[in-house]
Order: C-alpha cells, then structure tokens, then sequence
C-alpha cells in the first residue's frame, strides 16, 4: 500500500512537473481571416473578385505583418502604379506572380501561412515574373503573400491571397 502510494506521488510530481507554463509575457497573434481571393484563369484575367484589399499597394501593416521583413524604407506618399496580381488563382500547386516594374524597383516577398509562418522568402527580385512552387501545400490551402514594391528611397506595402487545390 505504502509503494502504491509513493508511486503514485511521484506520478504526480512528474506530470505538474512536466507541464510547461506559458509565458506571460509572449504576445499571442490571431492567425490569418482569409475573407476571399481575387479569381484569376491562367492568363491572368480575373473571373471574379471576392476581395478587394488583395494585390494593392496601400496596406497599413501590423507589426507583426512588418516583423516578417528584416527592414523597411519609409511609405511611399506617392503611390506608383505598378500592377501586380497572381495567376491562376487558385492554383494547382504553381502560380506565376506578374508585376509590372522600372529598373530602379524590386520586390521582397513573403509566403506565410494562416499563422504567419514563413513558408517562402525573397528580398531582391527584379524578374517580372516569377513561378511559386506550391505543390507541397495542397490541399485547399490559402496562403498569404506581403510584398514590399522598393523603389530606392520609399517602400509600398501589400499582400495577395493564394489558394492551393
């Protein structure tokens, strides 16, 4: 009875010990709300679109949206037109992003998944366009793209919504 006992406190012991308390002081971050995708077929012209903030250049980031750069350049108060937009959208494991650029521009990008993850990255493109590779994330996944437009003193901001069939 006394072996039972004492085993069974050391049980007990080692599960309150074993439990790991969460910090405190660690910020939670809400995942991503996909609220819908600008639909494109695979030239790149759009079928339907279901969410008007995807694929501009006038986003007010969260710190934890600008956390996934490692810098940043001030805002553009000039907004440049430059077009950007993916296709097809959604997409069979491969899409192409397409913008529009001068030769003083490039674009870093970040693929994240719901929970901010960063799933791929680039900080210097200069290619118009560039095909993403996203076999491995099938599935009905959305994920989320921010990208930075940098011109050589300013930045635009924003992000686009991709689904993986």
């Amino acid at each position: 009875m006394a072996m039972t006992k004492y085993i069974l406190t050391l049980l007990a012991l080692a599960c309150i010990l074993s439990c790991k308390k969460k910090d405190s002081n660690t910020p939670t971050v809400k995942p991503i709300n996909f609220h819908g995708i600008i639909s494109t077929d695979n030239n790149g012209n759009i079928i339907y679109n279901n969410d008007s903030t995807d694929w501009k250049q006038n986003d007010n980031w969260s710190a934890t949206e600008a956390g996934l750069f490692p810098s940043s350049k001030p805002i553009c108060s000039n907004r440049v037109n430059h077009e950007i937009f993916c296709y097809p959208n959604p997409c069979n494991g491969y899409a192409t992003i397409h913008y529009l650029q001068s030769t003083s521009i490039c674009l870093a990008y970040r693929i994240v998944d719901r929970n901010y993850n960063i799933l791929m990255a680039n900080d210097s493109l200069k290619s118009l366009n560039i095909i993403l590779d996203l076999s491995k994330y099938k599935g009905g996944d959305t994920l989320r793209m921010y990208y930075k437009i940098i011109n050589t003193d300013c930045e635009c901001r924003g992000h686009g919504d991709i689904v993986v069939q």
